[in-house]
């Protein structure tokens, strides 16, 4: 009997952690979205401009037009939809992250703002018109209220309304999956978004990067469910005409959603695939419920007896094989 022990190293590197599996930050961490704010201007579309766009313009040269003709909700799915092209995973995420916090929005009395930014990162100094100063417009506080200035808001065009948002999505998700301090990822991504560019720059590209929960090396897998409960099939095969048997197990961890709780879920004992003269005659199942949205396998192992070989045990979906051992770094969400 051949027996081989398959290490999956497969989610979240959390960014200052050596630990395999995602590590996210405990509890609630706070930061929020600037805003030019140019008190003397004699132009009320003057008197507040999101930073995400002053910076997008000034300093990476982005054409990001405002307009008041489309509604904010309907520029916010724009802005995702065009997320969803570039990494629709993350898209999902972005998306679930700004219903929950759409319903937790606190505006303050008109009149009242809130403190200079404190939390855009050191790789640049911050930029603003003679004049004018650089202020929050929200701000997510622990106690997962998102606090947003109404004066400012209200001086927004319906595209800044939309951007600072989403940029409160953004950046909520990356506080808590990838542990971020600083809005600078958030901010590129943002302006990007809300931009007449469709062409990801490196720029771009890191953002992204570091609002990843994978590492990259780990292949990524989208699959789409109906909505019910789902399984994986494990298939195996055998060389030639030979008769034989798998047996596998797996450990893996499984989310609800990609900062929430999680789950263990593990192989049974010692399944078995019966192979004779290279025809299957067994697959074993490995199945999630319908609430499940990430999964990573922490291991898999196999034996194999007689002619069959563990690098034919293979991991199939609704009919597609997803992965085959052993090259199987991958992890899996779930739309």
């Amino acid at each position: 009997m051949k027996r081989f022990i398959i290490y999956l190293l497969t989610i979240a590197f959390y960014q200052t952690s050596f630990a395999i599996g995602p590590v996210f930050a405990g509890g609630e961490s706070s930061g929020g979205g600037g805003s030019i704010f140019c008190p003397n201007s004699e132009l009320p579309e003057e008197i507040s401009t999101l930073y995400d766009f002053f910076e997008g313009r000034i300093r990476y040269d982005l054409n990001i037009p405002v307009t008041n003709s489309i509604s904010m909700e309907d520029q916010i799915e724009n802005a995702l939809q065009k997320l969803e092209q570039i990494d629709f995973g993350t898209a999902q995420d972005v998306r679930d992250e700004y219903l929950s916090l759409s319903s937790s929005i606190y505006f303050l009395p008109d009149g009242i703002i809130m403190a200079p930014v404190t939390d855009l990162g050191n790789n640049e100094a911050p930029i603003v018109p003679i004049g004018c100063n650089l202020v929050y417009a929200g701000y997510f506080e622990t106690s997962k209220q998102v606090t947003i200035s109404k004066f400012l808001f209200d001086n927004f065009t319906e595209t800044e309304k939309a951007g600072l948002l989403v940029h409160e999505a953004i950046y909520s998700l990356a506080r808590k999956s990838t542990g971020q301090d600083n809005s600078r990822s958030t901010r590129i991504l943002n302006s990007f978004l809300f931009s007449t560019e469709s062409n990801l720059n490196d720029r771009v590209h890191e953002a992204l990067r570091t609002l990843n929960y994978f590492d990259s090396d780990i292949k990524v897998i989208n699959i789409q469910t109906n909505g019910s409960n789902f399984e994986f099939q494990i298939k195996g095969k055998c060389f030639g005409s030979s008769n034989g048997e798998l047996s596998w197990g797996a450990d893996a961890t499984y989310w609800s959603s990609v900062t929430g709780e999680s789950g263990s879920y593990q192989g049974a004992a010692s399944p078995r695939i019966s192979v004779k003269n290279s025809q299957q005659l067994d697959q074993d199942t490995m199945v999630f419920d319908e609430n499940t949205k990430l999964i990573s396998f922490k291991s898999v192992w196999a034996y194999a007896t007689g002619q069959c070989d563990v690098n034919d045990l293979e991991i199939y979906y609704s009919g597609q094989k997803v992965a085959q051992l052993p090259d199987a770094d991958f992890a899996i969400r779930v739309h």
